[in-house]
């Protein structure tokens, strides 16, 4: 005759028992693992392809900025709309300007560039005025105006 007490000791595994919470955890953590090993790696790499994919962008940008002055004899102004249309907002005449070093949204429709970065954002542009006017075809550049056969460069900055 068999008793219904059991005698001291581990206790006996239901058949129809699965793992264990503990056990359950330890797994999780080490899938959890693995995969961070996993895409550390994918994320640096679409970080890198990111960085290339601006420096192309601004390479574009540039391109674009010289051959708009070479055309018009001057640089864009920026866009300074409230919701930036991509196109440069002249001064009015008489040449009335708000400021000497003027600042806003590229002109990204006007130089037929993109209009963001790889991340999203908006280009910024800024211009000095000097550099908004036409250039007077047969006159020796004034103060006010753009040379372009002077050896100064244009400069894009990153940060």
């Amino acid at each position: 005759m068999r008793s219904n007490l059991r005698s001291s000791g581990p206790p006996a595994r239901d058949p129809m028992g699965g793992f264990t919470l503990v056990e359950l955890a330890v797994v999780i953590a080490i899938v959890a693992l693995l995969l961070g090993a996993l895409l550390t790696p994918l994320a640096t790499q679409q970080q890198l392809r990111k960085n290339k994919e601006a420096e192309r962008e601004l390479r574009e940008i540039k391109e674009a900025l010289i051959g708009f002055a070479i055309t018009n004899g001057r640089l864009p102004w920026p866009d300074i709309d409230f919701l930036p249309d991509g196109l440069e907002n002249v001064p009015a005449p008489p040449l009335a300007l708000p400021c000497t070093v003027c600042e806003g949204i590229l002109p990204w429709r006007t130089l037929g560039v993109t209009q963001t970065d790889p991340w999203g954002r908006l280009y910024r542009y800024r211009v000095s005025s000097e550099f908004g006017f036409t250039v007077q075809t047969g006159q020796p550049p004034g103060v006010e105006q753009m040379d372009l056969f002077d050896t100064g460069t244009i400069r894009i900055n990153t940060r």
